[in-house]
């Protein structure tokens, strides 16, 4: 059964806290992902490009665009398949890998309409959940959906979604 959250915008906002959350930790590089698929164009109009740079992508942000940075957070389901629609639209499947644990896969989300969108994740290990943001015309949206499970942690498998009008960094 899909459990839904509310997300507030100012999760993040502070980017000293940002900083901090995500201190150490690195971005993809090189090309496509081998195994993502990506919707080059979707029912509800969100199309999706890769980007291999995260601080490349973070500076180069259309308004009412959203990034979106994925990372799979544990080494004892690598890879994890991820399936992240957008408002019942598919736009990226594919298998995550830990790498270095701290490694985001950065993508630029065009073609959303400002106001509420769900993002829907499903991995492949059963944990399926949806979180609410919300797109303003003027501005980019800064998205981070991390895929967690520790076997020695009380928390089952499980996403942590984050929401926010200022970048995340990645160091």
């Amino acid at each position: 059964m899909m459990r839904r959250r509310r997300v507030l915008l100012c999760a993040l906002a502070v980017p000293a806290l940002a900083s901090a959350v995500l201190a150490g930790c690195t971005s993809s590089s090189g090309g496509p992902s081998p195994g993502l698929t990506l919707a080059t164009s979707s029912p509800n109009g969100v199309i999706v490009t890769k980007w291999p740079d995260i601080g490349e992508l973070q500076r180069d942000v259309p308004d009412g665009a959203a990034h979106l940075f994925v990372s799979n957070q544990s080494f004892d389901d690598d890879p994890v398949g991820l399936t992240i629609s957008i408002d019942d639209a598919q736009v990226i499947v594919g298998d995550f890998h830990v790498e270095g644990q701290h490694t985001w896969i950065g993508f630029l989300l065009t073609g959303l309409e400002p106001g509420p969108h769900v993002l829907h994740a499903v991995s492949d290990t059963g944990v399926e959940e949806g979180f609410e943001f919300e797109v303003v015309a003027d501005a980019p949206r800064h998205l981070v959906l991390n895929y967690w499970f520790y076997p020695d942690d009380e928390a089952d498998r499980h996403f942590e979604f984050s929401a926010s009008d200022q970048p995340f960094v990645a160091a």
